[in-house]
């Protein structure tokens, strides 16, 4: 018995390049496509700003050259790396800063020994030390180096009364909700 091939009709192939256009009159919906959702933390990172971006080009801030002078150094701690990525997009937006990450409070605690920051981003609830000792350690040995105390910035989900007094008690600057919305970053960075 001699096999049959069964090949589809020619209307329901898919079309090439060739095929015609859709006219302006014709409505072209694609189907299968799922409304559109929050992005999260890893896909805001990797999705950059376009409308900052475009704004920078058109007053010609990205095209200046840089002072490395002037270039303050700020510090991203966080054990998360979607949270690090995240911020570090939003930081790399802000013209005369160099980031740093970290994604522990001892790796945080070795690089402040080594590099004075202007500005560290940290989370609180990590393995290991949490961020308010990190916070007091790197205040600490800042005051006994006698050199400039970094602003310390506390991000995290935690928004409690209690939070906010522990924060205050560890010596941070500010207490800031994750996730951080890119006018407070440039604000508390403007402060550095």
């Amino acid at each position: 018995m001699q096999p049959t091939l069964n090949l589809p009709d020619q209307s329901t192939q898919p079309m090439g390049l060739d095929a015609p256009l859709p006219t302006a009159s014709e409505e072209v919906t694609p189907s299968g496509f799922e409304p559109t959702r929050p992005l999260d933390w890893e896909q805001q990172a990797l999705t950059p700003d376009y409308d900052e971006i475009i704004a920078a080009i058109e007053t010609g801030e990205i095209m200046a050259e840089p002072d490395f002078s002037a270039r303050k150094r700020v510090l991203v701690v966080d054990d998360d790396v979607s949270a690090r990525m995240y911020l570090r997009a939003k930081l790399a937006l802000v013209e005369g800063i160099d980031v740093y990450e970290a994604s522990s409070g001892d790796e945080a605690l070795q690089m402040s020994e080594f590099t004075p920051f202007d500005g560290i981003l940290l989370d609180v609830n990590m393995a290991g030390q949490d961020g308010y000792a990190v916070c007091r350690t790197i205040k600490r040995q800042s005051r006994s180096r006698g050199g400039k105390l970094p602003k310390i910035y506390l991000v995290t989900s935690r928004s409690g009364m209690m939070d906010r007094m522990r924060a205050t008690l560890a010596g941070a600057d500010a207490f800031i909700s994750k996730p951080p919305l890119p006018n407070q970053l440039h604000e508390l960075l403007a402060a550095i």
